[in-house]
């Protein structure tokens, strides 16, 4: 069932945390809001915009920074794998 989380193996929390995609060498890909996060991943609001395969996700109000694998994408939104 799509969209129901029945096949998720970390739960997610809702979060609402501006955060930017940045390449390798830190120049900005996408603004975009975290909607929900889990211990390893999270879905994104990109809007229209693009996303590489692969990506680093930068949270400031968080002092975090994360290893993304683009998993999926569904309208405006993409699902993030974290991979580190």
């Amino acid at each position: 069932m799509k969209g129901t989380g029945m096949f998720r193996r970390r739960e997610r929390h809702a979060s609402f945390l501006m955060a930017k995609a940045v390449d390798a060498k830190g120049a900005n890909l996408v603004d975009c809001l975290v909607v929900d996060v889990s211990e390893s991943g999270a879905r994104l609001f990109v809007g229209e915009r693009r996303l590489p395969p692969f990506f680093m996700l930068m949270i400031p109000a968080r002092c975090q920074t994360f290893g993304c694998k683009k998993i999926r994408r569904d309208g405006d939104f993409v699902g993030v794998q974290f991979t580190n």
